[in-house]
């Protein structure tokens, strides 16, 4: 019934908002019957092993695998024990990733890379926390790049346990000075500078639309966002130049409300647009604000905007989930006491810049310039319209949600070719850009987790943890997609062990300059957002739903953003529009869909030898822009016509060879 599904989703909510792990089976466990040590410890091994053995009732499955192959998972993982050997540890990780790809464990090859097998970065990270827990050792998670299958990574982790006891990352905790200043990273830096260049934009401003139904209280609201920004330092944050960033112990802080309520999304859709088009000053705290917006007979809308300097786009969905437990609390007129982060930005900072003066630093350095050394931009066709943007304007968008079944083949396909949708969707973006530039060398942005984000010290933290991997391809005829494939998993994983080297360094080492807003090494990105995993968060009192969100940041011509949102993908191409015209995108979209359908189709197929366009698009061009008949008048000699037109244009040209020219009349002079 209702209550029962309600309890069910809030279970799912607290788990997730607490621990932001990924729930697949809510199991019932009965009364007086959890496993415990005289001590009143819970015996987790005794618990897993009553799961396993199927001896619990599951409450409800997130896996879309059928009952016969969670039997089948079920009953590979409860022959297995640990007994502490290599041998043993391989087979925990092979169920564990089953699990995780919702694959069999037979399935699961020891010689595949963890990304080919179909893990995300984030379950990367949560792989290291499982390992941890189970090994009791410190599990750093660049181990997982660079020794990429079960077989390598279980034998570097045999030999560890066996050599010495893993330790904490070697950092002391840093007390934030009295004046709450500490110092920028580079992406922060790089953010300040693009805003100078045009400080009344948007352009570096995320933002989301919220409908809030159920309990829609305006006191409770402005008690709960300020409550929101006294909790948590980021938005009290404030930039005293390029190099310094100040924390406020106060700030001004005002929830604004609409006039008059709004009939339609549409309606909504704009005032959001505007809201997040306009410009914030750095040097003056909060960098975000929020609007309420009345929805006639359908709750509210609460549009929040924050500036990328503060944070990434992860962060941002952690403190919106934040806001809605702070929100609950405050209707029940209850205090929230739920423990903050154990790690502050102004730490991530330090120990950003400890890492900096590693003697490994360098070499990360000259990596990156022999991988990108002689980049060539990439030269997407336009039509011809004027370049850059407005002041103030933001990025123009266009949105398409694949269907359930295209969304569900794409991820059966993906575990196909052992690799995740991340890696099917950049592959495909790859071969349309290649395609349409018709250039066989370019590079690709594409925002990941700094280094510092997968330190298990700050994995919680809320702040700016990303940066952008330049990832440099190459392409050519013979190639077929699993070709580019393997090529762009082997180049991404390879960077991903690079990070950390600032962009003005970068350009420094590659003697380019940035003209104004443009990238002089990449003009596209492509964005993944695999941490939204509900769109609807569900609480006795309201009910909360993403319905628009803007994902800025970028001063490129062409961003493609893929978001897997339930049991759908949404594709968003953010574009220039002074660059692009709207029905380009509109055609580009529908392009970039034909390529990943035909993929599916013929995977062995040559990437040139993919048709793009649709049938009705062919039929246009082969068949209707070809009618090209004309009357012909068949009943008079060609000399005839020719005195005709010399009767009708004397004075024309009529041949040129070389520098002589002769007219219609004189043509017909030397002719008679």
């Amino acid at each position: 019934d209702e209550e029962y599904v309600s309890i069910l989703m809030a279970i799912e909510h607290a788990v997730h908002h607490h621990h932001q792990l990924i729930i697949h089976n809510l199991v019932l466990v009965p009364p007086k019957t959890i496993q415990k040590t005289t001590s009143g410890k819970i015996q987790r091994n005794k618990m897993r092993e009553l799961y396993l053995s199927r001896h619990l009732t599951i409450l409800k499955s997130h896996h879309a695998l059928s009952e016969k192959k969670i039997h089948q998972q079920i009953e590979a993982a409860s022959v297995f024990k640990y007994q502490k050997s290599e041998a043993s540890l391989k087979q925990e990780l092979q169920i564990w990733i089953a699990l995780q790809t919702e694959s069999n464990p037979d399935e699961i090859q020891f010689d595949t890379t963890l990304s080919e097998l179909g893990l995300t970065s984030l379950q990367l990270i949560e792989l290291a926390d499982f390992l941890e827990q189970r090994l009791e050792r410190v599990i750093p998670v660049d181990w997982l790049w660079r020794y990429p299958t079960i077989n390598q990574l279980t034998h570097h982790l045999w030999h560890q346990m066996k050599e010495v006891k893993g330790t904490a990352v070697d950092f002391t905790r840093q007390p934030l000075s009295s004046d709450g200043c500490f110092a920028t990273l580079a992406l922060q830096q790089q953010f300040w500078v693009l805003h100078q260049l045009a400080p009344l934009s948007g352009f570096d401003n995320l933002g989301v639309v919220l409908r809030l139904t159920g309990r829609v209280d305006s006191t409770c609201l402005d008690q709960a966002f300020s409550l929101w920004i006294a909790r948590y330092a980021v938005l009290r944050t404030r930039f005293l130049g390029i190099e310094r960033q100040q924390i406020e112990t106060q700030v001004d802080f005002q929830v604004g409300y609409g006039d008059s309520p709004v009939k339609t999304f549409e309606e909504g859709q704009a005032i959001f647009k505007e809201f997040v088009a306009s410009p914030f000053d750095l040097s003056q705290a909060p960098l975000v604000r929020v609007q309420v917006v009345p929805w006639e007979g359908r709750g509210a809308l609460i549009l929040v905007v924050i500036h990328h300097i503060l944070v990434d786009a992860y962060s941002f969905h952690l403190l919106l989930q934040e806001w809605m437990e702070i929100y609950r609390a405050c209707l029940r007129q209850e205090a929230y006491s739920k423990q903050a982060s154990s790690a502050e930005f102004h730490e991530v900072v330090a120990w950003d810049f400890q890492q900096s003066r590693l003697p490994d630093d360098s070499k990360k350095l000259a990596y990156w310039q022999s991988q990108l050394t002689g980049v060539v931009p990439l030269q997407l066709p336009s039509l011809g319209k004027r370049e850059g943007k407005s002041e103030g304007k933001l990025l123009a968008t266009y949105s398409v949600k694949l269907s359930p079944s295209e969304s569900e083949n794409y991820r059966v396909f993906s575990r196909k070719m052992q690799a995740t949708p991340f890696f099917i969707f950049l592959t495909a973006y790859a071969v349309l850009l290649s395609r349409y530039s018709q250039q066989d060398d370019f590079v690709v942005g594409i925002p990941v987790n700094t280094v510092a984000r997968e330190q298990k010290l700050f994995r919680q933290t809320l702040g700016l943890l990303i940066e952008v991997l330049p990832l440099r391809l190459g392409f050519s005829a013979e190639l077929c997609f699993e070709d580019v494939l393997k090529q762009i998993q082997q180049n991404f994983t390879t960077g991903l062990a690079y990070r950390g080297v600032g962009f003005s360094e970068l350009l420094k080492s590659l003697q380019l300059e940035r003209l104004g807003q443009t990238n002089p090494i990449f003009q596209t990105l492509f964005v993944y957002e695999s941490y939204l995993t509900q769109t609807q968060h569900h609480f006795s009192e309201f009910e909360v739903e993403y319905v628009s969100s803007y994902n800025g940041g970028s001063r490129d011509k062409l961003v493609l953003v893929v978001e897997p949102l339930g049991n759908q993908f949404s594709l968003t191409f953010q574009y220039d529009d002074s660059f692009f015209d709207s029905s380009q995108i509109e055609q580009l979209a529908c392009h970039y869909q034909r390529i990943l359908q035909q993929w599916v189709e013929a995977p062995e197929t040559q990437i040139y030898q993919f048709s793009l366009l649709s049938a009705a698009e062919k039929q246009l061009l082969l068949e209707d822009w070809n009618q090209t008949e004309a009357p012909y008048p068949k009943d008079q000699t060609i000399h005839g016509l020719f005195e005709a037109q010399v009767t009708k244009t004397p004075d024309q040209i009529a041949v040129i060879y070389e520098d002589q020219s002769l007219t219609y009349a004189e043509l017909n002079a030397k002719a008679n």
